[in-house]
């Protein structure tokens, strides 16, 4: 059995990490909080030396691991809520409970746009990209955490890399329409927008000239009114002599 000294301290190292390790397993921060006290409970009642802090760090994420793998053995039939890993806050929320479990920086990029898709990978490569990528483990050290082959996690991490590329270039070229469909339809509200102002400056005028005079000093013609033009123009006739004779044809 550890000293309470000895716990204290590995918590204060290596809480983060166990934590984590249990989100990107189980996708649950509940689950990952009983995980996360569970794994420092074993640490307590251990009678295990460790050569090094990297020995108890690795030792720590292994007993992580097996809790989960036990956990989603004991819920494989039962409903749990799943963060949500399209959200745009996603990697917050997997991560929301870290300053109740230790006060100190989370050393992962807190951008989501990749760590959430990171949550929607297979239980085995999102262990693996998450220790290796964010960890910072060795292929050799995850081997031995997973207890799988060197070979077994390289083929991990690259169908994981495969299956991010993916989904990553899907999500580029669905804000890409989604960019362009926002424009298309801000231009149209900007082209509504002006053809209404023109039809109610044209509204205006009527109700500000009712006689007819544009604000452009013109005339606008009204039914039944004939043009000057129309009025001066007639058809000429031969003029008839007083006796009502057509004139005679001069010679």
């Amino acid at each position: 059995m550890k000293s309470s000294h000895f716990v204290e301290e590995a918590m204060n190292a290596c809480q983060d990490l166990v934590f984590r390790t249990a989100c990107s397993m189980l996708n649950s921060l509940e689950s990952a909080r009983d995980i996360t006290q569970e794994t420092f409970v074993k640490l307590y009642q251990s009678d295990k030396e460790f050569a090094d802090d990297r020995h108890l760090r690795n030792w720590l994420v292994t007993v992580t691991r097996n809790a989960c793998r036990d956990a989603l053995r004991r819920q494989k039939n039962v409903a749990i809520e799943l963060v949500d890993p399209t959200a745009p806050d996603a990697l917050e929320k997997l991560m929301a409970d870290k300053a109740q479990l230790s006060e100190s920086s989370i050393p992962i990029d807190k951008d989501d746009y990749l760590w959430r898709h990171v949550a929607q990978l297979p239980v085995a490569q999102r262990t693996a990209a998450f220790l290796h990528y964010a960890e910072d483990l060795s292929i050799a050290e995850i081997a031995g955490i997973m207890e799988k082959s060197p070979a077994n996690i390289r083929a991990q991490l690259s169908r994981a890399k495969k299956s991010l590329r993916k989904m990553i270039d899907a999500e580029r070229n669905q804000r890409k329409e989604d960019e362009q469909y926002e424009m298309a339809r801000q231009k149209t509200i900007r082209d509504l927008s002006k053809a209404s102002a023109v039809a109610e400056a044209g509204r205006r005028n009527e109700r500000a000239n009712p006689s007819g005079h544009t604000l452009l000093g013109g005339t606008r013609a009204r039914p039944g009114m004939r043009s000057s033009h129309h009025q001066q123009t007639s058809i000429s006739r031969p003029n008839d002599d007083e006796d009502g004779h057509p004139c005679a044809e001069v010679a």
